[in-house]
């Protein structure tokens, strides 16, 4: 359903800055809210910056925002090989929606379903 109304539907873009340098983007998410789901676009985290916890607390924040709209799944496209991707949003919960053993792609989806 999603990808069919990606293109109709606004995609919100929320963008990190230090106290100290408001001018500088440390870190961004950008999504979008279709019905009940939740699309990742994109996420970052400037070098320098990482591992501090700006990307769990922006994409958190982001499905916070959707849980307070009514969605009951988030989605994302993750590169098969981007093996720290993965490894972060499966300690947020997301779980691959496919076998690999199923999916040759390049890109495989993972999911977190909601109550």
């Amino acid at each position: 359903m999603i990808r069919e109304l990606l293109p109709e539907s606004p995609s919100v873009f929320w963008a990190g800055c230090p106290k100290v340098a408001l001018e500088e983007v440390v870190a961004y998410i950008c999504f979008r809210i279709v019905g009940t789901e939740f699309y990742l676009l994109n996420i970052a985290v400037k070098e320098g910056f990482r591992h501090r916890g700006l990307g769990y607390w922006l994409l958190l924040s982001a499905i916070d925002f959707g849980l307070k709209r009514g969605i009951k799944e988030a989605v994302l496209d993750v590169h098969r090989e981007n093996h720290n991707a993965i490894g972060f949003y499966q300690a947020l919960g997301f779980r691959f929606a496919d076998p690999k053993e199923k999916n040759k792609k390049i890109f495989r989806v993972m999911e977190m379903k909601f109550p």
